[in-house]
């Protein structure tokens, strides 16, 4: 149950038009759309894709760059959905996309296949940078990621290179030791890759660094000429205010994780994007060392040939935008994306091509059904319950959101909560778990998908067969315990296995549980 959704205030309030406007993103960790459990949350494609129309629509010259991050897992569903992404994204325009250790997971060979346009007709593309990842031990392969790109916004023109931090080496490559796919050392790559930017004579020098905070600041104290450093390491929600380091030369930007925001940033050529924020207040001092506060929303930046050590002239102003679905639309183009994802999901069966895992207890589910012969005030309790409904509520929207007819029956993140017998984190179906009416080939598939609709008993007691054979053998004492929940375990960890931060931000256990609470074998 959402609480009173917090007022938003008014998007780029007292910006004058930039010179350039960068919209910048990253780490979305395949969350390409809110979950459809709950309203209120932040996030997703379809909005992100209206914060860039409503820029363009005030006639700013625009570029979007994202960090990379996208996709925290790599397996055949997490591809389709990077496909999707990147679809949109060339649909939204964008200039450039880092390759962070995410994305390299997914291996060089897939990476090539992807580093393309979508077709020959289309000419736009997407770019992917990372100056320190060489695949196939052939530095500048023909399709592998650029080591810079030069992209322009209006009259400005903007050099822009990325790295993958030592920090993240092994999070980046999956077979260690393969000479399929190496990450040097960013600082050599940075060393030759920055004379090749100033050669072009940018207007702005824009880094994407993946690595941790550390990492990143050496980057900027190293290569001071850059003006502008989008970096990973950052909080999920991090704070609306950028960053100033080299004594105001650098500004360092964090846009969180998940896709929940956007930072928009100003670039004025002439150091003028105004000394006040629109709420009056003066511009904040510079971030000399990591240990002090950010700086305000629109700090102020020297102009290159002002030798003095802090900020004297504004040539950046920067908002931190978070995608809410009280200011922002979705974007209908957007909206088909998400609806040929989940249709790809279907066609390729994703379902039945996941390996299943037993069940620790070595039981299988039986269904609800079953758990009623015995449990009827249980199982009726159930029935009433949203839990029951949490099949059928994935084939349309939530209450009050839009619904656009897209089915998620076929989406295992999605199914992982909704049905029984799939392990709901790890997002992998136990080897007697619910599997689609549609991909079921033997007796006992057409059972499980009839019987395992919701989410219902088993995915808190555990699988049932065996607790049924005990009490059959008089083993009822040990039938009992094998299936016991207790509150406290249900309280501290048992429901956030659904109910997480991510799928549903506002729950709450003492509100929630007299609403399903159950007791008795009658």
């Amino acid at each position: 149950k959402p609480g009173p959704v917090k007022p938003r205030k008014e998007l780029l309030a007292g910006w004058k038009q930039p010179d350039a406007t960068f919209v910048m993103t990253g780490e979305m960790h395949g969350y390409i759309e809110p979950c459809g459990c709950t309203s209120g949350q932040s996030g997703g494609l379809a909005r992100r894709a209206d914060l860039i129309r409503r820029i363009r629509g005030k006639g700013w010259p625009l570029t979007a760059v994202d960090l990379g991050g996208t996709m925290r897992r790599s397996r055949r569903q997490s591809q389709i959905k990077f496909e999707t992404l990147l679809a949109g994204l060339r649909d939204m325009e964008y200039a450039v996309l880092g390759l962070g250790p995410e994305e390299l997971r997914f291996g060089p060979e897939y990476l090539l296949t992807q580093n393309v346009a979508e077709s020959t007709e289309d000419t736009r593309g997407l770019p992917f940078v990372a100056a320190n990842v060489v695949l196939f031990e052939v530095p500048g392969l023909e399709g592998g990621p650029l080591e810079l790109r030069i992209i322009e916004a209006g009259k400005v023109k903007i050099g822009v290179t990325a790295v993958v931090g030592n920090s993240l080496k092994e999070k980046a490559i999956v077979q260690q030791g393969s000479r399929d796919l190496v990450i040097t050392d960013p600082l050599e790559a940075l060393a030759a890759v920055v004379p090749k930017l100033e050669a072009e004579q940018p207007d702005v020098l824009l880094l994407l660094a993946h690595g941790s905070a550390e990492e990143t600041r050496e980057y900027a104290t190293k290569f001071p000429q850059f003006d502008l450093i989008l970096s990973a390491g950052g909080p999920e929600d991090p704070d609306d205010r950028p960053v100033w380091v080299n004594d105001g030369r650098t500004l360092l930007v964090t846009v969180g994780h998940k896709g929940k925001y956007a930072g928009v940033v100003g670039f004025y050529a002439d150091g003028d994007s105004g000394k006040k924020n629109a709420g009056g207040n003066s511009a904040a001092p510079t971030l000399p060392d990591a240990a002090e506060k950010p700086g305000a929303a629109a700090a102020e930046k020297p102009a290159p040939s002002d030798p003095s050590a802090g900020p004297k002239q504004s040539r950046f102003r920067f908002e931190l935008v978070e995608l809410d679905q009280l200011r922002f639309d979705e974007s209908l183009v957007m909206v088909e994306h998400m609806r040929r994802y989940q249709q790809r999901l279907k066609a390729e069966k994703i379902v039945s091509q996941m390996a299943p895992i037993d069940h620790s207890s070595g039981a299988e589910f039986v269904g609800a059904e079953r758990c009623g012969e015995c449990h009827t005030k249980a199982f009726a309790k159930w029935k009433s319950t949203p839990h029951a409904k949490a099949f059928e509520s994935l084939k349309h929207a939530r209450e009050g959101a839009k619904d656009y007819g897209i089915t998620r029956i076929y989406d295992p993140e999605c199914l992982s909560c909704h049905v029984t017998g799939w392990h709901p984190q790890q997002v992998i179906p136990y080897s007697s778990g619910f599997i689609n009416e549609e991909f079921a080939r033997t007796e006992d598939e057409h059972r499980r998908a009839m019987t395992l609709q919701g989410n219902q008993c088993e995915n808190c007691h555990g699988p049932g067969s065996k607790h049924i054979q005990l009490i059959e053998d008089g083993e009822t004492e040990m039938a009992r315990a094998l299936v016991r929940v207790t509150l406290e375990r249900a309280r501290k960890s048992l429901c956030y296995e659904c109910h997480d931060l991510d799928n549903s931000p506002e729950f709450k256990f003492k509100t929630y549980w007299p609403e399903v609470a159950h007791e008795g074998k009658d």
